[in-house]
């Protein structure tokens, strides 16, 4: 029975109820829950993988991926992958001509939410714009829990506009997997 406010002092006394135990959401696939993902910031273009449009997402041929749970589990990475052009030997974002644009001469922060699917591992991010030029592979090291990588890149001006890409590279096959929830980019 709940207190009216009257009797304060025995309302005091009252047992106070034990708090709930919640467990932990899962942290790898497969387990009966699936893992809390923070949702992406907000940015001038997002790709939830859990949703991303058929045709906005390529990989080369030699990357295996598969969706699960809100996020897609990136392998086989390539020793040499060019960034340049459409990054064909990648997991490849295709952006619209808009965001194209209007990071033409500005700097752009990628960043992406990933984890290693078992011990940590490295990847790489890439931005090109198949015309005028691109950031080369910068590498980073996903652990065993979902985290932000951010690269930032300073994207010269565009001349004809042939289209740019956000590429991610996963670990070389042999070496492991990532898992990978969402993909922003922002302009600055």
């Amino acid at each position: 029975m709940f207190g009216t406010g009257k009797n304060k002092k025995k309302d005091a006394k009252a047992p106070q109820p034990k708090p709930a135990v919640v467990p932990q959401a899962a942290e790898r696939p497969g387990t009966s829950q699936p893992p809390k993902i923070q949702p992406p910031p907000l940015a001038d273009f997002v790709v939830e993988f859990s949703k991303a449009v058929e045709g906005a997402v390529q990989r080369g041929s030699s990357i295996s991926a598969s969706n699960c749970d809100g996020f897609v589990t990136l392998g086989g990475g390539v020793a040499r992958p060019a960034s340049s052009g459409r990054i064909s030997e990648a997991y490849t974002v295709v952006l619209p001509d808009a965001f194209e644009a209007n990071a033409s001469g500005r700097t752009i922060r990628m960043t992406v939410l990933a984890r290693a699917t078992s011990t940590p591992v490295n990847f790489k991010l890439a931005y090109s714009t198949n015309e005028v030029g691109n950031s080369g592979w910068e590498m980073f090291e996903a652990g065993v829990a979902f985290t932000e990588h951010t690269l930032e890149w300073a994207v010269p001006p565009m001349k004809d506009g042939r289209g740019d890409f956000a590429g991610i590279q996963p670990p070389l096959a042999g070496e492991g997997t990532i898992d990978v929830a969402w993909l922003s980019l922002t302009i600055k």
